[in-house]
């Protein structure tokens, strides 16, 4: 089933990050998660994390999503932000809308779609890449301290 959680996701979040992308020329990052039902939902960070720089953003959206995580209240997770990202291919920096994505199952994968903005204002997008990568919402519980 992640798999098809993880293709939700993939599949509410980029069109989104594209239209926010199009009307500002940039986005702050937001995050997604499969409820327990099975739907998708989007969230963004509080309206004060707002002036917050986007690391912070995007680790103040993986603290909640994991508490939410722990709680069952979600299958798969998603943190989408705008980057500039090294492809292996050619080495130097390119802008890419970035999907962080993993299910309760134990996948973990981050993908990236490349783009550029055009003369005409228009943007142009390359090929998704990405892969396998760390674990950082659904995370192994803690082992249980010994017992004296």
């Amino acid at each position: 089933m992640s798999q098809e959680e993880l293709g939700s996701l993939l599949s509410a979040l980029l069109p989104f990050a594209q239209q926010k992308l199009t009307e500002n020329g940039s986005f702050a990052p937001f995050a997604g998660t499969v409820d327990a039902q099975g739907q998708v939902r989007g969230f963004a960070p509080k309206p004060e994390a707002e002036h917050m720089p986007r690391g912070e953003m995007v680790e103040l959206l993986e603290a909640s999503l994991r508490e939410s995580a722990q709680r069952g209240e979600c299958r798969a997770t998603a943190v989408c932000c705008d980057v500039r990202v090294a492809r292996e291919s050619e080495g130097e920096k390119i802008d890419a809308i970035a999907l962080s994505m993993e299910s309760a199952d134990g996948t973990s994968l981050e993908c990236f779609l490349p783009y550029k903005k055009l003369e005409s204002g228009e943007y142009e997008y390359a090929d998704v890449f990405g892969g396998p990568a760390p674990a950082r919402i659904f995370l192994p519980a803690a082992p249980a301290a010994p017992s004296e």
